[in-house]
């Protein structure tokens, strides 16, 4: 996008709310081939946060791939080992969770969030709808999306 064309040419940081970075997508850099500590050190000046698979010294495999639209901030995972391209975890039920611990679970499983909807700062704002199925074994690193509703706005009387 445009932002991401002026991040890229003044080389100016954006300072984004972490309300907004979940709300915000880029793409995914391209750090496969590279020295994985010269991998993390490019991640995390762009932002990202990186969590390394394996024990070898460089990036054989990325998650999410070049390219992918993410959320500003994601986690990107870097596979460092032949052979060892991808893992894998269980897409939870996130269906009327509160919005921070459905957030938070995502992200303790190594999943990237992006957010659709009510903010998710809200006392009673909760998960309306889950972008994949629970129980779907997703790469670690896939983007899920959240659609988030305040439901203090609805009875159920």
């Amino acid at each position: 996008g445009i932002m991401s064309a002026a991040v890229d040419i003044l080389g100016i940081e954006p300072d984004y709310e972490q309300s907004e970075m979940s709300r915000t997508s880029v793409q995914a850099p391209r750090v496969q081939g590279e020295a994985v500590t010269t991998a993390m050190s490019t991640l995390t000046t762009q932002g990202f946060t990186s969590k390394v698979i394996g024990s070898g010294a460089t990036v054989l495999g990325q998650y999410p791939e070049v390219g992918t639209q993410m959320p500003y901030g994601g986690v990107i995972v870097l596979y460092t080992e032949e052979g060892v391209t991808q893992q894998t975890v269980a897409m939870p039920d996130l269906n009327g969770k509160g919005a921070q611990t459905a957030i938070d679970t995502l992200k303790g499983l190594g999943l990237n969030v992006m957010l659709q909807g009510a903010p998710e700062s809200g006392a009673n704002v909760v998960v309306a709808e889950q972008s994949i199925p629970a129980g779907t074994e997703l790469p670690l690193g896939y983007v899920v999306t959240l659609s988030l509703q305040d439901v203090s706005a609805v009875t159920d009387h």
